[in-house]
């Protein structure tokens, strides 16, 4: 989960759609959640579509959001709004 996706690692036609699922226990992986989302985003090429309950947007995983974008990536993130107690 260190560098990013080979392009040729999925031959996806046009309007496939590749889903990976993660569970993490944060401070206690080595940091796996963030690695694999900073993995996502640099991998890239289109759109991505994320939906978490929780997203802790750390700088690195801000960073790799930022390089997605400026390269054209299409990005949508579900998530929860109201965190009140965590």
């Amino acid at each position: 989960v260190n560098e990013p996706l080979d392009p040729n690692y999925l031959k996806l036609e046009e309007n496939e759609i590749y889903v990976r699922s993660l569970v993490s226990v944060p401070f206690k992986d080595d940091m796996l959640l963030e690695k694999a989302f900073i993995q996502m985003f640099d991998s890239a090429e289109k759109r991505i579509l994320l939906s978490t309950p929780y997203f802790n947007i750390t700088d690195n995983i801000l960073k790799a959001i930022e390089r997605a974008a400026d390269r054209g990536v299409h990005i949508e993130l579900i998530t929860r709004l109201d965190l009140k107690g965590d």
